[in-house]
């Protein structure tokens, strides 16, 4: 008796998010769960709107080095993937601002965003420089 949905072999991995490496393409979403905590109430939705724009820019770049065909980096000075590294690079950005915006509690709207906006900037070099690696 022939099956016609044998799931007997392991494609299943092969389409999706599978393992740990399903895992760690999307772990720094954690984030989003820390920024909610770790801010005050009238900062939620900038730094909540910065945490997202990161982690989208970040996948947007990692596209872009394999559209390249380059997904290591364009140079071989550094191992590892270039969205490891990137990873890396947008989570010290935003641990810095978090930290930031924690202990900045009573600061007008504006001032956050343009925090906001700086850190973006910052961490999006910065991330571009050390992804070509």
């Amino acid at each position: 008796m022939s099956h016609d949905n044998d799931y007997s072999t392991n494609d299943y991995e092969d389409h999706g998010v599978a393992g740990m490496d399903g895992i760690m393409a999307y772990i720094d979403f954690i984030w989003l769960p820390v920024t909610w905590f770790a801010v005050h109430h009238h900062q939620h939705l900038k730094s909540m709107l910065f945490v997202l724009a990161c982690l989208l820019t970040l996948r947007t770049q990692v596209e872009v080095m394999e559209a390249f065909g380059h997904p290591d980096g364009f140079l071989p000075f550094a191992h590892g993937s270039a969205q490891l590294r990137g990873m890396i690079v947008y989570s010290f950005f935003i641990l810095i601002f978090l930290i930031l915006a924690h202990f900045s509690p009573r600061r007008d709207g504006m001032l956050l965003f343009a925090a906001c906006l700086s850190a973006y900037i910052m961490a999006f070099c910065a991330s571009m420089l050390v992804m070509a690696l």
